[in-house]
């Protein structure tokens, strides 16, 4: 029997859009529900390894629902940074978030432009291997090995101690001029750190993600 974790928040809903599918999921390790919502919380997972706290990682299969709305159903792998593609909205980031806290983004976001009080619930269909916790980011520029890395899935890393897992900076790096792009609700943003004050501990930790691109730059001499 496929994995079912539901989360259900909010009243009705005025209007509609369209949906999106996926091919069908794999099997895998049966247990019992985990639900939140009015009702509290039942957990039967315990053996499972698997809670309704745990955070969503990139690869999980989600059926994101709103009550009354049939055509904004949508099923959809999450993909490397963390999002997933919903009707009307678009691409919304809820890798590293909880189901509860998932749903309330979704929720949010469909009540800010389109719907009245939605009744938003997301199931997990699908779980990613939880025993690689591992997922990519890229770094470039003046490090030893500019490439991919392997992080944690589930939480971010300081950005110092992503740079050492591609060999640290290089004798030309600009420590201090660091740029990371990252995917925000389907967006890209740009963040400048000071990779001096990271190492220094003079600056609050950045912590990097999968699928943020890193680049160190060269100092001008």
């Amino acid at each position: 029997m496929p994995l079912m974790v539901c989360v259900a928040f909010g009243g009705g809903v005025e209007t509609a859009g369209y949906a999106q599918g996926l091919p069908g999921a794999t099997t895998i390790p049966k247990a019992g529900p985990v639900v939140e919502g009015k009702g509290g919380v039942a957990t039967e997972f315990a053996s499972a390894g698997i809670s309704s706290t745990s955070p969503l990682l990139p690869f999980d299969i989600v059926q994101v629902s709103v009550f009354q709305e049939p055509e904004l159903d949508t099923r959809a792998r999450v993909t490397a940074d963390g999002t997933v593609v919903l009707p009307l909205i678009g691409a919304v980031k809820i890798g590293g978030k909880t189901l509860k806290q998932a749903t309330a983004e979704v929720t949010a976001l469909y009540k800010k432009d389109y719907l009245v009080n939605p009744e938003v619930t997301i199931a997990l269909l699908e779980q990613a291997n939880r025993e690689a916790r591992t997922a990519r980011l890229v770094i470039l520029g003046q490090v030893v090995r500019p490439g991919a890395v392997e992080i944690p899935a589930d939480k971010g890393m300081p950005i110092i101690e992503a740079i050492a897992l591609a060999g640290g900076f290089t004798r030309l790096a600009r420590e201090s001029r660091i740029t990371v792009k990252r995917m925000v609700a389907g967006k890209e943003e740009v963040f400048k750190v000071d990779g001096k004050d990271q190492a220094s501990g003079g600056a609050k930790i950045f912590l990097v993600y999968p699928g943020d691109v890193v680049n160190v730059s060269e100092s001008l001499f």
